[in-house]
């Protein structure tokens, strides 16, 4: 266990890495039961954040982006493919965390959000996006 994953059944041999989000309030081992879900090629580690669990004596953060730079710089240190997923407020975490990955050589290979609207663009502002977010943000 890192300070910021916590992996609750270690799988050195697996493929593939899930990193976890959970929603607002609640702790890592929310996901401790995935594991014994997950296929034998997937490691599955949550985010340990600040005033949880283990770490009930720091202060709780009140901003996704610290805490997106922190998880972000531990997801780089596995070297496997990984996908992210969050769900509600960990969702939003786990776009955070996806956004600082983009400007790395270690992005994942999927991003899934449950329980979490994304901000969309306005149509009277889509005028203004560049070429790649026209085409991103179209219907």
């Amino acid at each position: 266990m890192t300070k910021w994953l916590w992996i609750p059944r270690p799988k050195p041999e697996a493929e593939w890495g899930l990193h976890c989000f959970p929603h607002a309030g609640t702790r890592a081992s929310a996901f401790a039961s995935w594991t014994a879900a997950a296929p034998t090629d997937i490691e599955i580690a949550a985010a340990q954040l600040p005033g949880r669990e283990t770490r009930l004596d720091e202060e709780p953060l009140h901003r996704f982006a610290p805490a997106a730079q922190s998880v972000a710089e531990m997801v780089q240190l596995d070297d496997r493919p990984f996908a992210l997923f969050g769900h509600s407020a960990g969702g939003k975490l786990a776009g955070h965390v996806a956004s600082v990955l983009e400007q790395t050589d270690r992005r994942p290979a999927h991003l899934f959000i449950s329980s979490s609207p994304m901000k969309p663009v306005p149509k009277s502002l889509i005028h203004h996006l560049d070429d790649a977010d026209f085409v991103r943000n179209r219907e």
